[in-house]
């Protein structure tokens, strides 16, 4: 495989997922909505796919690469290099805000932490495990099929972006205050690698659900669109 696909999903996903973890973690709690969190991933997911994405398709997420799979839209060669890539853009999207984070000491009255950037259900104040993965799941699914459309006529590459980059930050908006909006086990893996033990007990469900939901909203986006 060629190395400029990866370095792109790299730095897609190093874009998203910093973008993210930014709002949430370096703005204070009081300034940030989680519509507003939304749209800075969603003008993220814009951007690379606009900078990055002609380079490798812009799947920027190991549940987009496995969902285009199942659409028949992906060679399973090289599946296994763009979701190395994708984890490795996440680690470094997190390490990078951790440590701004860290340096700065939050700005205004944000009490966040690295570890509240992790996607977490039951607790307190969690919904339950049921809930987390069909919330991860019908998100993925949705976000799938949007994307399998949207790319479907590759001559409205432009709109298309617009279309995924828009989808995904609305999605972002509604899981949120659900399960702080996983969707993306690459962001899911590098939250949990600095949150802690707790997170990491419990990242298989954002990895299984998204992925389940992926491969469902690829298998119908190709039904749907076949001929």
């Amino acid at each position: 495989m060629q190395t400029k696909p990866l370095a792109a999903e790299f730095f897609g996903s190093f874009l998203i997922v910093a973008s993210l973890g930014g709002s949430l973690l370096l703005v204070s709690s009081e300034a940030v909505s989680q519509f507003a969190a939304g749209g800075c991933v969603g003008l993220a997911v814009l951007a690379a796919s606009y900078s990055a994405g002609p380079v490798s398709g812009g799947h920027f997420n190991p549940a987009v690469t496995v969902g285009l799979l199942a659409a028949g839209r992906f060679d399973t060669a090289h599946a296994a290099g763009y979701i190395v890539a994708q984890l490795l853009g996440g680690v470094a999207a997190v390490g990078a805000v951790a440590m701004l984070s860290w340096s700065v000491g939050g700005i205004g009255d944000n009490e966040r932490t690295v570890a509240s950037l992790a996607n977490a259900y039951g607790g307190r104040d969690g919904i339950p495990l049921e809930a987390a993965a069909a919330v991860e799941a019908l998100m993925s699914a949705i976000f799938l099929v949007v994307f399998v459309g949207a790319t479907a006529n590759r001559e409205s590459t432009g709109f298309a972006a617009l279309v995924i980059g828009a989808t995904f930050g609305l999605l972002t908006a509604i899981a949120l205050p659900l399960t702080n909006a996983g969707l993306n086990p690459a962001r899911a893996t590098a939250a949990a690698i600095f949150a802690g033990p707790q997170a990491l007990a419990q990242l298989w469900v954002f990895w299984l659900a998204p992925l389940a939901g992926a491969i469902a909203g690829g298998l119908f986006g190709r039904w749907l669109l076949g001929k």
